[in-house]
């Protein structure tokens, strides 16, 4: 009998489970890490930042905070700062603003996508201004509470 209990119990923990995407507002954002047709996920509008003659207090600290967080600049820059530290960069490295709305609740979130390398990287903020997910190397993960799931390792 206690054989089979510890077969039992070792096959309960040997077995792999994997997290389930959660059923939070920015989930639909994983629909952005794979190279399939977007269903749920509307793109409503797009700034490139360095040819822009303007944008929102909100916007240009939703930008401040990207360079921040990929270490571009530890100070906040104001646009015309940040379209000259663009214009030295590489040709490559571009920047965007990118406005999402989710079709089955209207959820709308805002990206901001730079591209140091090869890659895109990525912060993505609700409409209060809170970072919601981030991508690395164009891999989406959503910020849950004090969680990070990656949508990949959700998806499997």
């Amino acid at each position: 009998m206690k054989h089979i209990i510890a077969v039992a119990v070792l096959s309960v923990f040997s077995v792999s489970t994997h997290a389930a995407l959660p059923n939070v507002p920015q989930s639909p954002l994983c629909e952005l890490s794979v190279d399939t047709q977007v269903s749920n996920l509307d793109q409503v509008g797009v700034i490139d930042v360095r040819t822009v003659a303007s944008v929102s207090p909100e916007v240009l600290s939703y930008i401040n905070q990207h360079l921040q967080h990929e270490e571009y600049t530890t100070a906040d820059l104001d646009l015309a700062g940040i379209q000259v530290f663009f214009a030295k960069e590489e040709p490559y490295n571009e920047i965007y603003v990118t406005s999402y709305k989710v079709k089955s609740s209207g959820a709308t979130f805002t990206e901001v996508r730079s591209y140091p390398g090869d890659n895109p990287y990525s912060l993505f903020f609700d409409v209060t201004g809170n970072i919601v997910a981030i991508a690395t190397d164009g891999d989406v993960a959503l910020k849950v509470g004090d969680e990070t799931i990656y949508c990949w390792s959700a998806a499997e």
